[in-house]
């Protein structure tokens, strides 16, 4: 009863709410009531990690830290994973910043068995995915992810998983003969969990999405799934008035994240027409979204992909305005790429403002060549080495270079790959004509791999330029051919932005 109350008054009086759960927590710690303590103590965590005035993730990690702490002492195994992995997510949640907390908590999980609780076990896989992911580790990310898939398609226990969801995670007695308690927690049912894993295995591939596909393949998949469960069609649960909204509001925001990851598929090989179709899709998507604190949450990645279709297309005035809206947090991942690209935009032939440009990425240096995530570092020295005039320090320009293709190779990023090998050819390799001609056949290597019709075009014309300097006049005939080629279906492209 006491649970319900404090659920009932955190709609009214969110304060009186947490006094009131404050004094049930004690009252059960004084009491040895083990079993009240957890729920309680969950139902603190949970509350205080909705997004709300009243979210507070540092309450939230501190309540699951008494709890585990709890459950350690009485060999609740069970419970002492549960509120290690709920830790975790929070601190996932956070970002870069939380990787090394959430790592931690995910150790000590790792050390219960979990085998007859496959909801954990599956919570536990596909966090330490999203903590992977987080730190730029692709390789890594897809081995665990295949890993995942494997166990999923494999000997699941699916009897242990109701259609709606709820699991159970047992409570030790009080008394030796006292009968075993159970801790009752919603999670997502079968069909929705497919559809998270699809949505992982598609964003984990879309750095190689260019060369096979496969990630748009499985975002399809994904947002298949999801459709038929907001239909109803392929949700055999039965739900509260309140858990049904809450399973629809989660559902949309799984879709629109979807389509969002589809469009940097489409974008990643130039497909700019399913690109715009997709944002048209995603903006309907999230004006569906009824709950405002998740439209909050969401916005800045559907402003930032708005920003990335104006700029792939060719409106670059409306795509230097739409990421002057991410620059207000220079610190946070999207204010880094905002920054990043809107100094490409700057320095460009049709703006031309280097100063503005310089400036703009010297405010996120400290941020940016530092960052945990090495692809941020790399994209920085990137960018970093595009804007340097000539004359430049070539020891420098070597060491930044240097970097961003160690990162991008280990991680199979063969866009900014591409660029960074082109920016070797022309600043590194541009005075010995054979190094260059080699150099420049790597890169439209990697350019083909990645599907970008840009760059294949240009790495073709600079092949081209290459082997003239190296004579070999007849090689490059069919290379500036395939270049004027490729150029023509990127002018048809770059005209798209006007209705974006």
């Amino acid at each position: 009863m006491q649970h319900l109350l404090v659920r009932i008054m955190f709609r009214m009086k969110p304060k009186a709410a947490f006094i009131l759960l404050s004094q049930q927590i004690k009252e059960t710690e004084v009491l040895s009531i083990a079993y009240w303590t957890y729920s309680f103590r969950f139902l603190l965590s949970s509350l205080r990690t909705l997004r709300t005035d009243e979210q507070d993730d540092n309450a939230a990690v501190s309540s699951l830290r008494s709890a585990a702490e709890l459950a350690k002492r009485r060999e609740d195994h069970h419970v002492y994973a549960l509120a290690n992995l709920m830790e975790a997510s929070i601190l996932l949640g956070q970002g870069i910043s939380g990787v090394d907390g959430a790592k931690k908590a995910l150790s000590k999980s790792q050390g219960v068995t979990l085998q007859d609780a496959p909801q954990l076990a599956f919570l536990f896989q596909m966090l330490d995915i999203v903590s992977a992911t987080i730190q730029g580790s692709m390789a890594e990310t897809d081995t665990k992810m295949k890993v995942l898939q494997e166990n999923l398609d494999g000997n699941v226990p699916w009897k242990q998983w109701p259609a709606d969801g709820t699991f159970v995670v047992p409570v030790k007695p009080v008394y030796d003969r006292g009968r075993v308690e159970e801790l009752r927690f919603k999670w997502l049912p079968k069909a929705d969990l497919w559809s998270l894993v699809w949505f992982l295995s598609g964003s984990i591939r879309a750095h190689s999405n260019g060369l096979d596909k496969k990630a748009e393949a499985c975002l399809v998949r994904g947002q298949e799934m999801i459709d038929g469960l907001l239909s109803g069609n392929a949700d055999p649960g039965l739900y509260s008035v309140e858990t049904a909204a809450a399973r629809v509001t989660w559902r949309r925001l799984l879709k629109l994240s979807t389509t969002l990851q589809l469009i940097y598929c489409y974008a990643s090989r130039s497909a700019w027409e399913e690109a715009i179709t997709a944002l048209r899709q995603a903006e309907t998507q999230f004006a569906n979204i009824a709950d405002e604190s998740e439209q909050r949450f969401i916005k800045p990645w559907l402003t930032y992909t708005t920003a990335i279709v104006r700029q792939g297309t060719g409106n670059l005035s409306r795509a230097l305005a739409t990421y002057q809206g991410l620059l207000v947090d220079r610190t946070s991942e999207l204010g880094i790429l905002a920054a990043l690209n809107s100094a490409l935009i700057l320095s460009g032939p049709r703006t031309r403002n280097f100063r503005q440009a310089q400036n703009l990425l010297a405010g996120v240096a400290d941020f940016a060549s530092n960052h945990r995530n090495p692809l941020i570092q790399g994209a920085y020295n990137v960018v970093t080495v595009s804007l340097e005039n000539k004359g430049e320090n070539l020891n420098v320009v070597r060491s930044l270079l240097s970097t961003s293709n160690r990162i991008f190779r280990q991680s199979g990023v063969h866009h900014m790959l591409t660029i960074t090998l082109a920016l070797v050819c022309a600043k590194v390799f541009n005075p010995d004509p054979h190094h260059h001609a080699n150099m420049s056949r790597a890169t439209l290597d990697c350019a083909v791999k990645s599907g970008d019709r840009l760059w294949q075009a240009t790495t073709r014309s600079m092949l081209a330029d290459a082997l003239v300097r190296a004579n070999r006049e007849s090689e490059a005939k069919n290379f500036r051919t395939a270049s004027e080629q490729d150029r023509s279906a990127v002018e048809q492209y770059l005209n798209l932005g006007t209705n974006v």
